[in-house]
């Protein structure tokens, strides 16, 4: 499911066994087509190339978005609510949550490895952007749990937001090629 709003996006599942197999879905694809790529033949990655961007993009999404959202400090003490309910335990919300983390970043830093050795530049872009707001998110929940404020949140994002912002127009100012670059090896590079 999804909804746009003003200023705002929502995306979900409409369950919980929804969101864990649209996760192992995603890891499947995403890793028979790292495999293929890995062992495969010059003949296989000729086969597999009309569905390279697809996959890459479309399976990473599903795989990002579910790992965000199993990661985040909401979902992990919801959980906890929900097993106390059913009294088959809780368990340890703290290594469950540092187990997600390590799960999150893993997944974050293959899709970036791969993405270089494979040439699988979607993977990589989609990787890299996840990570930025797999960042994101985890400073929101430092500053719900450390009680700062919203206000205080959305002005450090802005001001991070406008660094790199910064960052990225003055390379382009000094280096003409570095915004073509970024664009045109992702849409026109040929295997």
């Amino acid at each position: 499911n999804a909804w746009a709003g003003d200023c705002c996006y929502v995306l979900g599942f409409e369950s919980e066994s929804g969101l864990v197999r649209s996760n192992i879905a995603a890891h499947l694809i995403l890793g028979a087509m790292i495999a293929a790529k890995w062992f495969g033949s010059a003949e296989t990655a000729a086969r597999l190339e009309p569905f390279r961007g697809g996959v890459s993009i479309f399976g990473t999404l599903a795989l990002f978005v579910s790992q965000l959202m199993t990661s985040s400090l909401e979902h992990v003490e919801w959980e906890g609510r929900v097993a106390a309910a059913r009294n088959s335990g809780s368990g340890n919300v703290a290594v469950r949550y540092a187990a997600r983390q390590v799960a999150m970043l893993a997944s974050l830093a293959a899709g970036i490895f791969f993405s270089s050795r494979l040439d699988l530049e979607a993977l990589g872009n989609t990787s890299r952007t996840f990570g930025v707001v797999y960042l994101w998110t985890k400073f929101s929940e430092f500053c719900s749990v450390t009680s700062i404020p919203v206000a205080i949140n959305v002005l450090l994002t802005s001001v991070g937001l406008w660094k790199a912002s910064h960052w990225f127009h003055r390379k382009a100012a000094q280096n003409p090629g570095f915004v073509r670059k970024w664009f045109a090896d992702g849409f026109t590079k040929s295997a």
